[in-house]
């Protein structure tokens, strides 16, 4: 028992209960990025119109934009892992609600529930990086769970639409899931733990530190800014993942098993793009650099996958699209070197950031369906939404300007 104990307090066991983590972290994202790949068929059964269907896409992420704060300041105080382990069980019980809701508005309870207690496990995520990760391997680490992450929600996108085609049923592919991640859950229980000591580092010259947590979100405006810029890009692809594939079913005949496949192809590439960003030291210190290039590459590559039904271009631009997205961990990562942050003030500038994005990835579905009309012509909805990251690049550019690079 000593000698587990022991391991379990070395630092490099630290990147064990991180992977874990984010494995299943990642397979309950899964289970709301692929809701545009099962809709034709939830629509089909339940007689949802493509306003409703848009609500639905947008539901999960609306009880986020009231409790991300809360939340975070109030499960900030607690274990990460034990934290952890009720969030992972509560959001199994909200993918079997899922699967066997009878109605539109079982439906969306579910994928309200699914959204808080998916919410109440990202206080546990930032903190285990403190616990285990040197300050001076946070972006690197960032880009090594982001990478992990991107990985498996690419890997999702392959198997729920060759579940579904196996199963025929909708409400069956998520009672499959839903055991793949009680498996995974089970495992956090086993090789999760806490560490006793927080690695962020004390600025010599730290800013008052009187009040709660929540002076954070007067202090920093960066929190502010770079999560508007997040928001707008973020609108573009919960939009793209709820309505792309429905719209080149309809417009170029294309398979949902392939339309599933360009989509894993978006996430996957975020994996060697995050992990490789996250190890080149310039872009460490000038994360505003990947920011502009980003926001510039996922709208073009969203607006061109619109005007073209060759699988072959769908793919080279989902490939694209998805090596555009490894700002995400650079960025996160620059909240670490914020002046003066504390472990739970840091907490909160990560909430706020996600708040505000949350609120980018509510309206953009349901925006996106309102513009689609009565006659439910989804093009115009996804090219609108689909130019949102370019508010990702101004955020990056006023970076680029407002702050010295991180760690100097």
């Amino acid at each position: 028992m000593n000698t587990i104990l022991a391991i379990r307090e070395k630092r490099a066991y630290g990147w064990a209960v991180l992977v874990a983590f984010t494995i299943n972290y990642a397979f309950v994202v899964v289970v709301f990025m692929t809701l545009g790949l099962l809709l034709p068929d939830i629509r089909a059964e339940l007689g949802i119109d493509v306003r409703g269907a848009g609500w639905l896409a947008s539901s999960l992420l609306i009880a986020n934009l009231f409790l991300e704060i809360p939340l975070n300041w109030t499960l900030s105080k607690f274990r990460p892992w034990r934290v952890s382990v009720v969030a992972f069980l509560g959001t199994l019980a909200m993918i079997f609600l899922h699967a066997l809701s009878p109605t539109f508005a079982i439906l969306i309870i579910a994928r309200v529930g699914l959204g808080i207690f998916y919410l109440s496990s990202q206080p546990p995520r930032t903190l285990l990086i403190l616990m285990w990760i040197p300050k001076k391997n946070v972006g690197l680490a960032n880009g090594v769970l982001f990478g992990i992450m991107a990985f498996f929600e690419g890997m999702g996108f392959v198997l729920i639409p060759r579940i579904n085609a196996w199963t025929g049923d909708w409400r069956e592919t998520l009672f499959i899931w839903a055991i793949l991640c009680a498996i995974g859950t089970f495992v956090w229980t086993v090789i999760g733990v806490d560490r006793k000591s927080m690695q962020l580092e004390p600025d010599p010259k730290p800013p008052p530190q009187s009040g709660t947590p929540l002076r954070a979100l007067i202090n920093y405006k960066e929190p502010w800014v770079l999560g508007i810029g997040l928001a707008t890009s973020i609108a573009g692809r919960m939009t793209f993942d709820t309505w792309w594939p429905t719209y080149v079913i309809d417009t170029y005949g294309i398979e949902k098993t392939t339309a599933g496949q360009i989509l894993a192809v978006i996430s996957i590439a975020g994996f060697p793009s995050s992990l490789g960003l996250s190890a080149i030291p310039f872009l460490v210190r000038y994360p505003g650099l990947t920011m502009i290039a980003g926001g510039a590459l996922l709208a073009g590559s969203y607006v061109t996958m619109l005007f073209t039904g060759s699988i072959l271009y769908l793919f080279l631009l989902g490939l694209v699209n998805g090596l555009a997205f490894g700002f995400f961990p650079l960025m996160m990562a620059s909240f670490y070197n914020l002046r003066g942050i504390q472990p739970r003030d840091l907490a909160i500038v990560v909430a706020l950031v996600y708040t505000i994005m949350w609120g980018g990835a509510a309206i953009g579905p349901v925006l996106a369906g309102f513009l689609a009309g009565e006659d439910e012509n989804l093009k115009l909805g996804l090219f609108v939404l689909c130019m949102g990251p370019l508010g990702l690049s101004l955020a990056g550019l006023w970076l680029m300007f407002r702050r010295r690079p991180a760690n100097s």
